[in-house]
């Protein structure tokens, strides 16, 4: 299930997740306060494996192995998520 994202978001979520470059944008401008904004992240970048300021593609136009490429990209980004959620929260 999907929706837009809402500006009361940022007060419900600590972490707030863009695939890509443009929609990380957009959320930045949306948030209220440098507090916010340091909750915006692309997800690729919790991927140590992943260069900087990577998007993950979107697969819609292309073939099958497209979704299966991006569903191992989106796959590797919540490993390094989960990982830095254990270290950053003191997590087990």
């Amino acid at each position: 299930m999907a929706r837009q994202f809402r500006h009361s978001d940022f007060q419900r979520f600590d972490y707030v997740l863009a695939l890509d470059r443009e929609n990380f944008a957009d959320l930045v401008r949306l948030a209220p306060d440098a507090q916010a904004r340091a909750k915006v992240h692309l997800l690729r970048g919790f991927d140590p494996a992943s260069p900087p300021q990577s998007d993950v593609p979107d697969p819609y136009y292309g073939n099958i192995d497209g979704f299966e490429r991006v569903f191992d990209i989106c796959e590797a980004a919540c490993r390094g998520l989960l990982e830095h959620l254990r270290r950053a929260h003191e997590l087990s």
